[in-house]
């Protein structure tokens, strides 16, 4: 089974097969592990907003890591959950990194320390001996570890405090057994700003909405048929380029004619409901209202004719979009007399 929202329950050839565009990508981040073999590492963030295959992406790092017989000599793939609500500290950052590791060997011994320490409450103590443990596996397997988390923007905002990120940054920075590839929906204040722990730490990868040849690429690897270019722009029209969505179309298509699957939009559109359902109600309610009102205009639009369409005022429509695109919700479509035009990402 190929999974649309959880490419982490596929196995490693699974991974293989499924991963059809977003080669380039794949190419560039192997390829900075495989020169990082000094004193330092570089490490590596993926940005692009939600169903753009990041999960997909750095999992299909980790199938490489895994199956390619130099590189899995070299390191050790250990892959985080998607999300990592647990962790709010640098010591319960490293705790996690000892679960996965106990859960991933099923070594009796990794799973004692696991045991031992998740009951320690002083966090330096924590901190210190978790990344020992995790330093004498990569020092037992003359491997270095290839740290994979996801949502680094919710991690690093939200749940850890400024100090820890520094503490982070400290260990990551003079430790070369260890590697950090994380992935974020947007490019966050800690990655921008010169005061920031992350600043100029990560190289960083954004991944763009697919091309209309990366589109049909994808398309008839689902469904087995080809698609040509003028049917597939309305596709990536609908879907804003974004795989996840290209993936359910396509799903939805196989066994139907172009002209049979347009005919059955609506029901398409009515089965993914709640997914649709949920990206609106996420969202706060002035931000809500805003969106809306930009789904409603269709074309690429000002900030003023949005606000209009809205009621609200300029200054207000412009914070709003300002943040829509922080979220992943919105992008920018061009600009017309100095004015930027914005549109829904989604757009199905």
């Amino acid at each position: 089974m190929e999974y649309k929202y959880n490419p982490g329950f596929s196995d490693d050839q699974g991974l293989i097969d499924a991963f059809t565009v977003r080669q380039p990508n794949l190419a560039l981040i192997v390829e900075t592990i495989r020169q990082n073999q000094g004193t330092a590492n570089q490490h590596v963030l993926v940005i692009g907003t939600r169903g753009m295959g990041k999960t997909m992406l750095v999992r299909r790092v980790a199938a490489e890591i895994r199956t390619d017989p130099t590189l899995a000599q070299q390191w050790y793939p250990l892959v985080f959950a998607e999300e990592s609500y647990s962790i709010t500290t640098p010591g319960e950052f490293w705790l996690q990194a000892l679960f996965h590791l106990q859960d991933q060997t099923q070594a009796e011994r990794w799973q004692k320390a696991y045991t031992y320490l998740r009951l320690e409450a002083n966090e330096m103590r924590l901190r210190q001996q978790a990344l020992a443990q995790l330093m004498d596996f990569a020092d037992s397997q003359e491997q270095r570890i290839l740290l994979v988390v996801e949502n680094l923007n919710m991690l690093f905002e939200e749940q850890l405090g400024s100090n820890d990120d520094w503490d982070l940054r400290h260990t990551l920075q003079n430790e070369p057994r260890v590697m950090l590839l994380g992935t974020t929906t947007h490019r966050f204040q800690q990655i921008d700003h010169v005061q920031k722990a992350w600043f100029e730490f990560f190289a960083i990868y954004e991944l763009e909405a697919l091309s209309h040849e990366d589109c049909q690429r994808l398309w008839e690897a689902i469904t087995g048929e080809p698609i040509s270019t003028q049917q597939i722009r309305p596709i990536r029209t609908l879907t804003g380029g974004n795989p996840r969505l290209l993936r359910v179309m396509a799903g939805f298509a196989i066994g139907k004619s172009f002209s049979e699957l347009m005919t059955n939009l609506s029901q398409l559109i009515d089965e993914h409901t709640d997914y649709f359902k949920g990206q609106l109600d996420n969202l706060p309610a002035t931000e809500r209202k805003i969106f809306v009102a930009l789904l409603q205009i269709w074309d690429p639009a000002s900030a003023r004719e949005v606000a209009t369409a809205a009621r609200i005022s300029v200054s207000q429509t412009s914070v709003s979009l300002k943040r829509l695109m922080e979220r992943g919700a919105v992008v920018e479509a061009g600009q017309v007399s100095r004015k930027k035009l914005y549109q829904v990402t989604e757009r199905l």
